[in-house]
């Protein structure tokens, strides 16, 4: 049985990710729930499926184990694929719509593939979930492991159908975090300044604090960043990298804008 119509794959993929999308702020996310539907698992454990050893793409080694036909999307920097749409049902995969901790364990098997090189638990935490009448979404949020500094929009999302099966995945995740080093070298006030002086030299803008997080617009290749959020008729967004001091990305709110490579530095 098709799930959807195998023309429009980007249109489906949007659809669903506007399904799954909330508002989230610049703080640590936490463990919540939108309408309060989220449950324990029902229903007796999975056995294992065991994921073959495979140099088959992804979508092919999905389909094994899934008994699904997918299909992938690639991120638009790294040309690796991100985001993927199962076009036909496949067999249960996990206990529940709502199942956190079996739908975590069924990404792991693919996490190298996904872009993770720790096991997911290191590096994903507070999942936001929504209901049966949102799609039944799980996000994993993503942060430096061992720490509470986390990646900007850096996660991965599962959408679990009614019948158990697995419909849709997207890593938005970094890479390399494991190695990045949590602790900046330059104040919150410093990075202010810089961010201030860049985007609006000589007036006086409304500023957000400052937040740490990583920056991982390249998600090869991630930032300590303060983003600093600004309004001087406009609202944008600034990333300062918390080591340097250099600008990585000016961004406006409504999405535009460029990304900068690091040009100033403290």
């Amino acid at each position: 049985m098709k799930r959807t119509a195998s023309a429009g794959v980007l249109v489906a993929v949007s659809a669903i990710v506007a399904a799954c999308s909330l508002s989230e702020g610049a703080s640590r996310p936490t463990l919540r729930t939108e309408t309060g539907l989220a449950k324990p698992a029902v229903g007796p454990p999975l056995a294992p499926t065991p994921v073959p050893e495979s140099t088959l793409p992804i979508v092919d080694q999905l389909a094994e184990v899934t008994g699904a036909r997918w299909v992938a999307d690639p991120h638009p920097l790294t040309g690796k694929p991100i985001i993927f749409l199962s076009l036909t049902v496949g067999r249960p995969m996990v206990r529940s719509m709502l199942d956190i901790e079996g739908a975590l364990a069924f990404l792991e098997a693919y996490r190298e593939r996904l872009g993770v090189h720790e096991p997911l638990a290191n590096e994903f935490e507070g999942p936001t979930v929504t209901g049966p009448q949102f799609n039944g979404c799980i996000r994993y949020w993503q942060h430096i492991p061992g720490s509470d500094v986390f990646v900007f929009d850096g996660y991965i999302m599962i959408k679990v159908a009614s019948d158990r099966s697995i419909g849709f995945i997207e890593s938005n995740a970094a890479s390399g975090l494991e190695s990045l080093d949590p602790n900046p070298r330059i104040s919150p006030d410093r990075a202010t300044e810089i961010a201030v002086a860049a985007a609006a030299p000589g007036s006086n803008p409304e500023l957000n604090p400052p937040v740490l997080g990583v920056g991982a617009k390249d998600p090869e290749h991630p930032v300590l960043v303060f983003r600093i959020r600004m309004y001087d008729g406009r609202s944008r967004s600034i990333d300062i990298d918390a080591n340097t001091g250099a600008i990585v990305a000016m961004t406006n709110e409504d999405g535009t804008g460029p990304v900068l490579s690091p040009a100033k530095s403290d």
